[in-house]
Protein backbone atom coordinates (compact mmCIF):
# COMPACT_ATOMS: atom_id res chain seq x y z
CA UNK A 1 0.00 0.00 0.00
CA UNK A 2 2.86 2.18 0.48
CA UNK A 3 4.25 2.15 -2.79
CA UNK A 4 1.13 4.07 -3.84
CA UNK A 5 1.54 7.10 -1.59
CA UNK A 6 3.36 8.62 -4.00
CA UNK A 7 1.19 8.07 -6.72
CA UNK A 8 -1.61 9.39 -4.95
CA UNK A 9 0.26 12.78 -3.87
CA UNK A 10 1.24 12.89 -7.58
CA UNK A 11 -2.14 12.75 -8.46
CA UNK A 12 -3.25 15.13 -5.53
CA UNK A 13 -0.44 17.57 -7.01
CA UNK A 14 -2.05 17.31 -10.55
CA UNK A 15 -5.47 17.96 -9.22
CA UNK A 16 -4.03 20.97 -7.97
CA UNK A 17 -2.63 22.26 -11.12
CA UNK A 18 -6.11 20.74 -12.86
CA UNK A 19 -7.85 23.23 -10.82
CA UNK A 20 -5.54 26.12 -10.90
CA UNK A 21 -5.52 26.34 -15.01
CA UNK A 22 -9.37 25.73 -14.59
CA UNK A 23 -9.33 29.48 -12.54
CA UNK A 24 -7.32 30.82 -14.94
CA UNK A 25 -9.09 30.03 -18.13
CA UNK A 26 -12.30 31.19 -16.39
CA UNK A 27 -11.10 34.10 -15.53
CA UNK A 28 -9.67 35.16 -18.99
CA UNK A 29 -13.04 34.17 -20.16
CA UNK A 30 -14.57 36.02 -17.21
CA UNK A 31 -12.32 39.49 -18.31
CA UNK A 32 -12.95 39.14 -21.92
CA UNK A 33 -16.89 39.22 -21.64
CA UNK A 34 -16.38 42.18 -19.50
CA UNK A 35 -14.34 43.78 -22.40
CA UNK A 36 -16.72 42.64 -24.99
CA UNK A 37 -19.62 44.24 -22.83
CA UNK A 38 -17.38 47.44 -22.20
CA UNK A 39 -16.70 47.81 -26.05
CA UNK A 40 -19.48 47.04 -27.44
CA UNK A 41 -20.73 49.66 -30.11
CA UNK A 42 -23.12 52.79 -28.68
CA UNK A 43 -25.58 54.59 -30.82
CA UNK A 44 -27.00 57.93 -29.64
CA UNK A 45 -29.76 56.39 -27.62
CA UNK A 46 -27.38 54.17 -25.49
CA UNK A 47 -25.24 57.54 -24.91
CA UNK A 48 -28.61 59.20 -23.47
CA UNK A 49 -29.81 56.04 -21.97
CA UNK A 50 -33.09 56.13 -23.83
CA UNK A 51 -33.72 59.88 -23.38
CA UNK A 52 -35.21 61.78 -25.75
CA UNK A 53 -32.66 64.21 -27.58
CA UNK A 54 -34.36 68.25 -27.28
CA UNK A 55 -31.39 69.68 -28.98
CA UNK A 56 -28.51 69.57 -31.04
CA UNK A 57 -25.53 71.79 -31.76
CA UNK A 58 -22.55 71.32 -33.95
CA UNK A 59 -19.52 73.48 -33.87
CA UNK A 60 -16.76 73.57 -36.59
CA UNK A 61 -13.36 75.48 -35.41
CA UNK A 62 -10.21 75.35 -37.47
CA UNK A 63 -6.95 76.30 -34.89
CA UNK A 64 -3.82 77.06 -36.89
CA UNK A 65 -0.60 77.31 -34.85
CA UNK A 66 1.35 80.36 -35.26
CA UNK A 67 3.65 82.13 -32.42
CA UNK A 68 0.01 82.85 -31.38
CA UNK A 69 -2.95 80.45 -31.64
CA UNK A 70 -5.38 81.39 -33.67
CA UNK A 71 -9.26 80.01 -34.13
CA UNK A 72 -11.72 80.33 -36.48
CA UNK A 73 -14.98 79.20 -34.86
CA UNK A 74 -18.22 78.88 -36.03
CA UNK A 75 -21.29 76.77 -34.03
CA UNK A 76 -25.01 76.18 -34.73
CA UNK A 77 -27.99 74.59 -32.43
CA UNK A 78 -31.59 73.49 -33.28
CA UNK A 79 -34.54 72.37 -31.60
CA UNK A 80 -36.32 71.68 -34.20
CA UNK A 81 -37.59 67.36 -34.26
CA UNK A 82 -36.64 66.67 -37.86
CA UNK A 83 -33.34 68.13 -37.84
CA UNK A 84 -32.58 66.81 -34.83
CA UNK A 85 -33.30 63.61 -36.05
CA UNK A 86 -31.43 63.99 -38.85
CA UNK A 87 -28.44 64.86 -36.99
CA UNK A 88 -29.65 61.35 -34.90
CA UNK A 89 -29.70 59.61 -37.94
CA UNK A 90 -26.24 60.37 -39.14
CA UNK A 91 -24.38 59.56 -35.73
CA UNK A 92 -26.45 56.09 -36.01
CA UNK A 93 -24.32 55.11 -39.05
CA UNK A 94 -21.04 55.15 -36.69
CA UNK A 95 -21.85 53.51 -33.75
CA UNK A 96 -18.66 53.78 -31.29
CA UNK A 97 -17.24 51.82 -29.07
CA UNK A 98 -15.49 52.28 -25.63
CA UNK A 99 -12.00 51.00 -25.80
CA UNK A 100 -9.04 51.44 -23.22
CA UNK A 101 -6.32 54.04 -25.02
CA UNK A 102 -2.91 51.89 -24.08
CA UNK A 103 -0.95 54.52 -25.79
CA UNK A 104 -2.68 57.24 -23.53
CA UNK A 105 -2.05 55.52 -20.37
CA UNK A 106 1.30 54.11 -21.00
CA UNK A 107 2.70 57.95 -22.63
CA UNK A 108 0.69 59.94 -19.96
CA UNK A 109 -1.53 61.30 -22.67
CA UNK A 110 1.23 62.81 -24.65
CA UNK A 111 0.52 63.08 -28.34
CA UNK A 112 2.25 64.75 -31.32
CA UNK A 113 2.77 68.74 -30.82
CA UNK A 114 1.83 70.72 -33.83
CA UNK A 115 4.55 72.61 -35.31
CA UNK A 116 4.29 76.67 -36.96
CA UNK A 117 2.14 76.96 -39.13
CA UNK A 118 -0.34 73.29 -38.62
CA UNK A 119 -4.15 74.00 -38.56
CA UNK A 120 -6.56 71.26 -37.23
CA UNK A 121 -10.10 71.13 -37.92
CA UNK A 122 -11.99 70.02 -35.30
CA UNK A 123 -16.21 69.46 -35.13
CA UNK A 124 -18.41 68.70 -32.17
CA UNK A 125 -21.74 67.79 -32.36
CA UNK A 126 -23.37 68.06 -29.05
CA UNK A 127 -27.24 66.02 -28.18
CA UNK A 128 -28.89 67.69 -25.10
CA UNK A 129 -31.19 65.44 -23.48
CA UNK A 130 -33.28 65.68 -19.89
CA UNK A 131 -32.85 63.18 -17.38
CA UNK A 132 -34.35 63.29 -13.87
CA UNK A 133 -35.11 66.93 -14.36
CA UNK A 134 -31.75 67.88 -15.22
CA UNK A 135 -30.07 68.81 -18.72
CA UNK A 136 -27.43 66.76 -20.29
CA UNK A 137 -25.18 66.30 -22.88
CA UNK A 138 -23.00 64.08 -25.02
CA UNK A 139 -20.04 65.62 -27.40
CA UNK A 140 -18.54 63.84 -30.14
CA UNK A 141 -15.81 65.29 -30.91
CA UNK A 142 -13.78 64.86 -33.64
CA UNK A 143 -9.96 66.00 -35.27
CA UNK A 144 -9.02 66.31 -39.07
CA UNK A 145 -5.93 64.79 -37.57
CA UNK A 146 -8.24 61.43 -37.01
CA UNK A 147 -8.67 61.73 -33.19
CA UNK A 148 -12.16 61.09 -31.31
CA UNK A 149 -13.47 61.64 -28.27
CA UNK A 150 -16.70 61.39 -26.83
CA UNK A 151 -17.35 63.49 -23.64
CA UNK A 152 -20.59 63.48 -21.38
CA UNK A 153 -21.76 66.59 -19.64
CA UNK A 154 -19.16 66.72 -16.87
CA UNK A 155 -16.21 67.11 -19.75
CA UNK A 156 -15.39 62.96 -18.68
CA UNK A 157 -14.08 60.84 -21.94
CA UNK A 158 -16.94 57.94 -22.54
CA UNK A 159 -14.74 56.80 -24.83
CA UNK A 160 -11.63 56.92 -27.09
CA UNK A 161 -10.41 56.87 -30.46
CA UNK A 162 -12.16 54.42 -32.78
CA UNK A 163 -10.50 53.53 -36.18
CA UNK A 164 -8.97 56.13 -37.98
CA UNK A 165 -11.05 55.08 -40.91
CA UNK A 166 -14.53 55.46 -39.57
CA UNK A 167 -13.38 58.89 -37.70
CA UNK A 168 -11.95 60.05 -40.81
CA UNK A 169 -15.23 59.22 -42.38
CA UNK A 170 -17.14 60.22 -39.62
CA UNK A 171 -15.31 63.97 -39.67
CA UNK A 172 -15.91 64.41 -43.46
CA UNK A 173 -20.00 63.54 -42.52
CA UNK A 174 -20.27 65.38 -40.06
CA UNK A 175 -18.22 68.83 -41.32
CA UNK A 176 -20.87 68.01 -44.96
CA UNK A 177 -23.81 68.39 -42.51
CA UNK A 178 -22.78 71.34 -40.48
CA UNK A 179 -21.78 73.39 -44.03
CA UNK A 180 -25.22 72.40 -45.59
CA UNK A 181 -27.23 73.87 -42.48
CA UNK A 182 -25.22 76.70 -41.56
CA UNK A 183 -27.77 79.13 -43.67
CA UNK A 184 -30.87 76.65 -43.11
CA UNK A 185 -33.49 78.39 -40.82
CA UNK A 186 -33.77 75.94 -38.60
CA UNK A 187 -30.83 76.15 -37.47
CA UNK A 188 -29.86 79.21 -35.30
CA UNK A 189 -26.07 80.21 -34.63
CA UNK A 190 -25.01 79.95 -31.54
Amino acid sequence: MRRFAPADAASGGFSRIKKALLLCAAAIVLLAAAYLWYSRPLRPADLTSGSEVSAVGISCDVVTFTSTVTSDCGSIFTRDTEQIQAAINLLEDFPVNRRIDWMGLLTGGASNHPVEGDSVTNVRISLHYKTDDTWKCIDYDISSQGRMSLLDSDGNTISCTVSKDRTASLFQTLRQFYNQNREHPLWKDH
